[in-house]
């Protein structure tokens, strides 16, 4: 690849990065191409000259989130933490997304475009998939449960956790409870040792 092309990338990246920053924490009714712009020390011709509208740099924009939840996703699952720890990971993923602060501005975008949230969504099932087999190569897991099933468990627990979120946020600051939560996410409620009276 040329010197050009690879300056004409670093601007492009420069544009989408920029955007992405300003939407995570405002909606696009708010931000105008001239903000963006200035965040990224360019002109405005210059977005132009690589994105025809603010809707398409905004597909763009969802297109890197997604990347960049997958990549997260990835090196989290791949990383030394211990199984559990990344199972807490897994388990408050769709609440703490990278580069959320404020808004669930891109997560609500992401829903509503179809294409978008199939894609993120076959990616993470394959990701956590593989989770799963190593949870049961470790012994956390029961082998003889299928994906197919963890999956659905796990998609629930998350739905709940996602429809409880400012409940939850209080609890996160207890790390007992978030030990207890990982537990009864693998346990429920039934008592596995010693017998019941």
């Amino acid at each position: 690849m040329d010197g050009r092309k690879k300056r004409t990338l670093r601007i492009i990246d420069r544009i989408k990065q920029s955007a992405l920053q300003m939407f995570a924490s405002n909606t696009m009714d708010k931000i105008s191409m001239d903000d963006i712009a200035s965040n990224a020390g360019v002109s405005k011709v210059t977005i132009y000259k690589y994105f025809h509208n603010k809707d398409e740099l905004l597909n763009e924009v969802i297109n890197l989130y997604v990347e960049q939840i997958l990549t997260a996703t990835e090196n989290t699952l791949n990383s030394e933490m211990s199984f559990l720890e990344k199972l807490r990971f897994i388990m408050l993923a769709k609440i703490d997304k990278p580069q959320m602060v404020s808004t669930n501005y891109l997560l609500d975008l992401i829903e509503k475009d179809k294409q978008a949230e199939g894609r993120l969504n076959e990616a993470l099932k394959k990701i956590i998939f593989k989770f799963f087999e190593a949870g049961k190569k470790e012994g956390y897991i029961e082998e003889s449960l299928p994906f197919e099933l963890l999956y659905l468990h796990s998609e629930i627990y998350r739905a709940g956790l996602k429809a409880k979120s400012i409940d939850l946020a209080a609890a996160l600051i207890d790390k007992e409870a978030i030990e207890q939560m990982t537990n009864l996410y693998f346990l429920g409620i039934i008592k596995t040792s010693g017998s019941a009276k």
